[in-house]
């Protein structure tokens, strides 16, 4: 698929030495008979500015995805899709260390902007495996477009805004919810690398899927659903200890796209799909279709 997501709004104000990397893979059919075998496609953005190295710093995180799921039976009703940003914890330790080119903060650290990202609007706290509010659904921007001077004013939030292709309402509308999920678990990411791990959730409200988000093959009765971006999270940090020299890659993060259907005859699927968020640094995707 091409990604929806642009990286011009992702890059938005930065001025970086590596674009954008955006990832773009498609999930191989489950053995099924008859014509239609679905396919996930997904696209995820992301983004680390470092800062200045050697020094105390500003950082931002940026992250944003998007989906199709291809050659689905005609009688397929959705019921789950969920993005997950899995990204590795950042864990500060002595000088001369590499710490700083793995991982990056909770949105419940000390170390985020939470005046010009959270205001008084909500509260976030991650002790650990314990969170404390860290809902941030209500905090979506629908008035202030990408790009726009708007956006770096610090009189409103930067956290949840629209990409440039525009923000489907699945993810903002209904019963969806965008949320750390979870905090420091253990995990084997998929370049490789170990480590704990933060999880942000965009849950989406597959009530709010319109005729628009559908096409229908003539010939073989499939459907193809298309959903458009999440909105841009972004999370900014303040006085962080910048990297030791220049970097090229991006924390190590995971993105990972979960679809649910049932059809007619009662059966229940499961398609899911895991990849690098940032494809330089090494890792393939994986995934899988199960039925549930």
């Amino acid at each position: 698929m091409t990604n929806q997501i642009s990286r011009r709004t992702l890059a938005r104000g930065v001025a970086w030495s590596v674009p954008v990397a955006t990832v773009s893979v498609a999930a191989p059919a489950y053995a099924a008979s008859g014509p239609c075998k679905p396919v996930l496609d997904s696209g995820g953005g992301y983004s680390y500015d470092w800062g200045v190295a050697n020094t105390t710093t500003v950082q931002t995180l940026k992250a944003a995805g998007s989906l199709t799921v291809r050659n689905l039976p005609a009688d397929a009703v959705i019921t789950t899709v969920d993005y997950r940003l899995i990204v590795m914890n950042r864990v500060d330790g002595p000088a001369g260390t590499n710490w700083q080119d793995y991982g990056a903060y909770d949105p419940g650290h000390g170390k985020v902007n939470w005046k010009d990202y959270y205001g008084h609007r909500t509260t976030c706290l991650a002790d650990y495996s314990t969170i404390k509010g860290c809902d941030f659904t209500a905090l979506y921007n629908t008035t202030v477009a990408p790009g726009s001077a708007a956006l770096e004013s610090k009189t409103r939030g930067k956290l949840l805004y629209r990409s440039s292709s525009g923000t489907d309402p699945i993810w903002v509308t209904g019963n969806a919810q965008i949320f750390l999920e979870s905090n420091w678990v253990d995990r084997t990411f998929q370049d490789g690398k170990k480590g704990k791990a933060w999880t942000l959730k965009f849950q989406s409200d597959p009530s709010k899927l319109t005729p628009s988000h559908w096409t229908t093959n003539s010939t073989t009765g499939c459907k193809t659903l298309t959903i458009k971006d999440t909105p841009i999270f972004e999370l900014g940090y303040r006085s962080v200890s910048g990297p030791t020299a220049k970097q090229s890659t991006w924390p190590t993060a995971d993105w990972q796209v979960v679809v649910e259907y049932t059809t007619k005859d009662g059966r229940k699927w499961r398609m899911t799909r895991v990849c690098p968020s940032d494809p330089r640094t090494g890792g393939t995707c994986t995934s899988s279709t199960v039925q549930i």
